[in-house]
């Protein structure tokens, strides 16, 4: 029994504090020297053993203390036992806990590789934004510098512009009071204008009665002209009739006819007019002669 209580106290010393590991040693200590008084050892040595050990201990106690004592370290050895169960029951927990904290250990290791990959990925993926971000940072910084060198040229170009405008509101001015001079003068041309053209109406008046005065002496010179043509038509009539009659006296009467009435409008010296008796003639001249005309 002796070995058990150690056991126990062994097993359960780590729930258990100081103070107590003596009292259960001492008590087991008690316990032993009981159980000798009740069996005592069978060889010499135990026997001098104990003859010796008695010497210095106390005189031994009544059974019924014994028993008490015995009873009392029954009841502590129960709740030892209950101890123990519940340590062991503590025991399993603690592998329960230990198990369920490996799973969690081992889902924690998994979580962690995954985590390291995406964080392998994501500084994968920040190198190339980092290049990426250098290149724009190298074309923001060339771009710049274009502008810069643009804005520069916009400067020139803005102050060329600036002189040119300055210099047309120069001329532009210029011009407005020039315009004003020539308007003043092309006011008093208008009026010149306007008088000019008052004379002129005035002279056309004038002139149209001029003319109307002129027309009136040329139609009296048509009239003189048409009555002095008719006479020169009818002597050059006369005078062709004379000379068809001394040709051979063959000029048809319907021939003759058509010289004298001829257009009297016209002139005799006019060219168609001598086309005409020329034509006459030669008809006359290309016919054969008549019957009367033949020698008999």
């Amino acid at each position: 029994m002796s070995s058990q209580v150690l056991v126990s106290g062994g097993i359960h010393g780590d729930g258990l504090d100081g103070g107590d590991v003596a009292t259960e040693i001492s008590e087991g200590a008690k316990v032993d020297n009981l159980l000798e008084e009740v069996h005592p050892a069978g060889d010499g040595d135990a026997t001098e053993q104990d003859t010796s050990r008695r010497l210095f201990e106390p005189p031994p106690r009544s059974m019924e203390a014994a028993r008490a004592e015995l009873a009392e370290l029954k009841l502590k050895l129960e709740e030892m036992e209950k101890e123990r169960a519940k340590a062991e029951s503590d025991l399993t927990n603690f592998e329960l806990r230990r198990e369920k904290m490996q799973v969690d250990y081992d889902a924690a290791v998994e979580s962690l590789t995954s985590m390291r990959e995406a964080r392998d990925a994501a500084v994968a993926e920040l190198e190339e934004a980092k290049e990426e971000l250098e290149k724009e940072k190298e074309a923001r910084q060339k771009a710049e510098a274009q502008l810069t060198a643009q804005a520069a040229s916009n400067r020139i170009v803005i102050g060329e512009l600036t002189e040119q405008i300055e210099e047309a509101q120069s001329k532009s001015e210029y011009m407005d009071g020039f315009i004003a001079t020539q308007t003043g003068e092309i006011e008093m041309l208008r009026e010149r204008l306007r008088d000019g053209r008052e004379k002129v109406r005035v002279l056309a008046e004038e002139d149209a009665a001029q003319r109307k005065l002129l027309v009136e002496k040329d139609t009296e010179v048509v009239n003189l002209n048409r009555t002095l043509a008719t006479l020169r038509q009818q002597l050059h009539v006369e005078s062709k009739r004379s000379t068809f009659s001394k040709l051979c006296g063959r000029a048809p009467k319907d021939m003759a006819d058509t010289i004298v009435y001829q257009d009297p409008d016209a002139s005799v010296d006019a060219p168609e007019q001598n086309e005409i008796f020329e034509e006459l003639l030669n008809r006359v001249l290309s016919q054969p002669p008549s019957m009367t005309d033949k020698p008999s």
